[in-house]
């Protein structure tokens, strides 16, 4: 850890807060009964200065321009979405020293792409794009935001695909075109991004997983949605044609529903 000496402690605790710059970077000191927190002067969401936003529960910081609520002490985002970036702090004979070794790009770009599963999740178009625009920054692949998307939707469309997957292609193609700004790169993938997200809204999981019982009811009630997951679950569980052949004899042959039979 590369520690560096910013300033006195009495000095902090006179005037609660205190930004400092390294590197090119504002870094915002917060004194409070809960302790001595670092952090960027930036609010993850729009970039608004931190230390303009208001400070509660010792370790709550308000930002005062869109009310995202972050938490000082593990960097949690209470009211908003992003995480906060922190830095180390440490207090050694009356003197503010922070860590300020650069941060693990491998582990800021698995950040990000949590980040984008998240922005999923939540259907955030915003989010989507401001991880991808980190991606940029780290220097990784901005389209690995892609690749993460497809995944994460892959259980969760019934059939596997939708215009959203088909349509990526032309989009690339926009964002590799050469003449290209990065804004117009950006909005490429958040036109990806954000239509996988709306397709995969409210879906379940498929495959289901594989429970014979569970598949004999689907079919009794004719329950085809979810007999079918339940197969495409036994599939990914191993079971071959073999294996399904006397299942699905039963369910042929059924008279009653399994629940009460089995």
């Amino acid at each position: 850890m590369n520690w560096t000496d910013v300033m006195s402690l009495a000095e902090l605790a006179e005037h609660g807060k205190a930004v400092v710059r390294n590197g090119g970077r504002q870094i915002l000191l917060v004194h409070s009964e809960a302790g001595v927190f670092a952090c960027v002067n930036r609010c993850p969401h729009e970039g608004y200065p931190l230390s303009e936003g208001t400070l509660t529960d010792g370790c709550v910081l308000t930002c005062n321009w869109h009310n995202w609520k972050l938490n000082l002490a593990n960097g949690a985002t209470l009211v908003g979405g992003d995480r906060l970036t922190r830095y180390p702090v440490r207090l050694e004979a009356g003197r503010v020293w922070l860590g300020l070794s650069p941060p693990d790009p491998d582990r800021r770009r698995e950040e990000s792409l949590a980040g984008v599963v998240r922005g999923l999740e939540d259907l955030d178009q915003q989010r989507l794009v401001r991880e991808t625009s980190r991606l940029s920054r780290l220097h990784a692949d901005p389209a690995d935001a892609v690749r993460a998307a497809i995944i994460w939707a892959a259980e969760r469309l019934e059939f596997g695909t939708t215009h959203a997957i088909a349509g990526a292609a032309d989009w690339l193609r926009l964002f590799d075109r050469r003449s290209s700004s990065l804004e117009e790169k950006l909005a490429a993938l958040g036109e990806i991004l954000g239509h996988i997200a709306d397709d995969a809204r409210g879906g379940g999981h498929y495959p289901g997983r594989w429970n014979e019982v569970e598949f004999l009811d689907s079919v009794e009630r004719e329950d085809e949605i979810a007999a079918i997951a339940q197969l495409r679950g036994a599939l990914v569980a191993g079971l071959t044609p073999d294996d399904l052949l006397p299942i699905l004899a039963d369910a042929a042959l059924a008279t009653t529903p399994a629940s009460a039979t089995r």
